[in-house]
């Protein structure tokens, strides 16, 4: 995890280099037990979380991770939260912070875009490496098929981060353009923000 977080680093801060903009590593605290994160008490579901205000990535290690740290479901955890660290250094989480909120459902829909661009920018990067960490097709379906089976649809709960269906769409689309470019859920239809 920590070697993965320094592949993170290095690919992260030449691209926002590139764009202009400042690069500062993030923190980052790993957890084995359900604990507060970012003042709420992490949830059922979570094996991840972004504290924006802290700048710090909590990734919970659990018995999966042990056994195995380098599998591709864990790797992908980490850089979806290290993508909200990008998130927030590119100004993203600034303007959705600003965006126009009159109803829960928008606010929803702001949520899922910005996860499902956290999706997205995990497996442009995941796409760029995937060929160095020397895994087939199997296990990027496999990772696809994780996505999907964490969907808001699946796990029965507020449609916040994506259904399965967007969520597997988004991580392909990352994956097959292997570029941050590809990840512009703020103006895809609604449709594919479900």
């Amino acid at each position: 995890m920590t070697a993965m977080l320094g592949c993170l680093n290095t690919s992260w801060s030449a691209q926002l280099r590139k764009a202009g903009l400042p690069f500062t590593k993030p923190t980052v605290r790993f957890i084995t037990k359900p604990t507060r994160v970012c003042g709420a008490k992490r949830g059922k579901y979570v094996l991840g979380r972004y504290c924006h205000n802290r700048r710090q990535l909590t990734i919970l290690i659990d018995k999966h991770m042990v056994a195995d740290p380098a599998h591709p479901v864990a790797l992908h955890v980490l850089a979806h939260e290290y993508a909200h660290h990008v998130q927030n250094l590119a100004g993203v989480m600034s303007a959705y912070a600003r965006r126009p909120v009159r109803t829960k459902a928008q606010a929803l829909m702001n949520n899922r875009r910005l996860e499902l661009q956290a999706d997205c920018l995990a497996a442009a990067f995941t796409g760029r490496a995937w060929a160095s960490w020397e895994y087939g097709a199997e296990a990027k379906e496999a990772l696809v098929d994780f996505s999907r089976r964490s969907g808001d649809d699946a796990l029965k709960r507020e449609r916040s981060h994506g259904s399965g269906k967007s969520r597997a769409t988004w991580v392909r689309r990352g994956f097959g353009n292997a570029s941050p470019g590809a990840c512009n859920t703020w103006t895809a239809p609604a449709s594919r923000i479900a």
